[in-house]
């Protein structure tokens, strides 16, 4: 990232993984111009803060965004961590230092409005209005802008004799990445959202049938898969073994879960990487996999990477391109071939 800084510290300074560098150009006289580069390597000590989780290696830097305080303080912010004061002063002993200021929503922009309040706005979850304090902690928000989007995944929630007392609610996955978090807002003149979970990393979201006055949520993330019951505000998570009716699933290696969905009276059916799972009421009616030969054109490759579940007809994804129909008896659960067809070329939607 390459940021001028205005007089009296005119220079360029360049924000990078490993380094902060500073080139400071001068005017001497007849002389022409003269730089001077300060180069400051960054230490993990540098980076992180108390209690802040971050998903890139400890001694890299991700740089987002810059706002320009004065020339010698510039705020940066971080995908993975948060926001970062950069001081320059290449008079002094130390002419440049990073200072971690505290972890936000991956911020999208910066703006230095006036003293001492910044607003962070973002793209991956809520904006925040903060104000910089001399003193740790050096962040203070004032105001949070809060924002459904971005949608990776929503389902509707029966409210009927649950948490909303008749009417339907809708259960949002909202966010990207350590931003992700639950949303839960009800529907009538407008959206209001009433409730918040975070969720760092959730992938996708759908209501699970049941016969009691709980609303079951499966969740899918990058490496796994849970359920949790949901009343109110209560997030509870339950044993996906248990409730799926396969107790070796608590033992077996964490799946993630591709597609979920009604197949019809009752039945609930989920597509992992290695079969598809079909369930009733806590009760496991039938596990399908695919069996040899399945994937023709010469690919032996069984690894389902999409999924789409209906009523009556579902379909997978497998790489290399072939695509599969299944049939799942209503009754039964049982799963039957109806067809499949080599596209010749990798699927990215069902």
């Amino acid at each position: 990232m390459l940021i001028p800084l205005p007089a009296p510290n005119a220079g360029l300074l360049v924000v990078g993984g490993a380094h902060v560098i500073f080139i400071s150009t001068t005017v001497a006289g007849g002389s022409g111009v003269q730089q001077k580069v300060f180069d400051l390597a960054l230490t993990p000590s540098m980076l992180l803060g108390e209690g802040v989780s971050c998903t890139s290696p400890s001694s890299a830097l991700s740089p987002r965004c810059f706002s320009v305080i004065d020339s010698g303080r510039v705020l940066v912010g971080d995908s993975s961590r948060g926001i970062f004061l950069v001081s320059v002063s290449p008079t002094s002993p130390t002419p440049l230092s990073v200072t971690f200021l505290g972890a936000l929503p991956t911020p999208s922009v910066l703006n230095y409005l006036d003293s001492g309040y910044v607003f962070a706005g973002s793209t991956q979850g809520d904006s925040t209005l903060i104000r910089l304090k001399p003193d740790a902690p050096y962040l203070e928000t004032v105001t949070v802008l809060p924002s459904l989007g971005p949608i990776v995944d929503l389902t509707v929630m029966d409210g009927t004799g649950g948490a909303g007392g008749g009417s339907s609610q809708v259960v949002t996955a909202s966010g990207v990445g350590r931003d992700g978090s639950i949303r839960i807002v009800r529907a009538g003149i407008g959206l209001t959202e009433f409730a918040r979970l975070d969720m760092p990393g959730l992938r996708g979201l759908w209501t699970l049938p049941v016969t009691s006055s709980r609303v079951l949520l499966l969740q899918s993330f990058a490496g796994s898969t849970r359920v949790v019951a949901l009343e109110g505000e209560d997030l509870e998570e339950l044993s996906l073994g248990d409730t799926l009716g396969d107790p070796s699933l608590d033992s077996s290696p964490p799946f993630h879960t591709l597609a979920a969905g009604e197949v019809g009276n009752g039945l609930f059916a989920i597509v992992c990487s290695d079969g598809m799972r079909i369930f009733s009421e806590g009760v496991c009616k039938c596990w399908w996999s695919p069996p040899p030969g399945l994937v023709g054109g010469g690919n032996s490759n069984t690894r389902i990477t999409l999924g789409a579940v209906g009523p009556g007809v579902s379909l997978l994804a497998f790489a290399g391109g072939t695509i599969v129909q299944l049939s799942v008896d209503s009754l039964t659960g049982g799963v039957t071939v109806v067809e499949s067809r080599d596209m010749g070329c990798e699927v990215s939607c069902l």
